[in-house]
């Protein structure tokens, strides 16, 4: 089977909405937030995928001040239980979303213990002081949103 887009393929909706999701929280560009967090929620026949997409929906529910950002949050809980990028994602989330230090920090070595170098360096500059830690050499090569306005991100504890 050979697939061109993956509009209507069931084979691919989750790592669609994924990636739409990553995107719209990384570059702070979403003109519609909910949609892109009800099709990263959605229910998906393919599995592979679901676990990254509802974190990520998660996390946009929240960077886009969706104002049932805890029920979505809550909602992708079961999401983290198995994959533990899903489960870094939330904690990040959630971190934003309250407004708490600690979960950043619990990202960071979800984060740092699954060998990633650029979602580390994104959560870390959450935390007040500790930005500069390993962003130099993880830095990405494209211009970042920082995605933490509306009193739901940076700096944590500052809300």
């Amino acid at each position: 089977m050979r697939i061109i887009s993956s509009a209507g393929s069931s084979a691919l909706a989750a790592a669609a909405a994924f990636a739409d999701a990553r995107v719209a929280v990384h570059t702070g560009r979403y003109a519609d937030p909910a949609r892109l967090v009800d099709a990263a929620l959605a229910s998906f026949p393919e599995k592979w995928w679901l676990a990254y997409a509802h974190a990520a929906g998660a996390e946009l529910a929240v960077v886009a001040g969706s104002p049932d950002a805890g029920e979505r949050l809550a909602a992708a809980e079961s999401a983290a239980a198995e994959n533990d990028w899903a489960a870094a994602c939330l904690a990040r989330a959630t971190a934003r979303h309250t407004g708490d230090v600690r979960p950043a920090i619990e990202s960071v070595t979800r984060w740092e213990r699954i060998g990633a170098r650029f979602e580390p360096a994104v959560t870390l500059m959450l935390v007040p002081g500790r930005a500069e830690r390993n962003f130099e050499r993880s830095r990405p090569r494209f211009r970042l949103h920082s995605g933490f306005r509306g009193g739901h991100g940076c700096p944590l504890g500052g809300r």
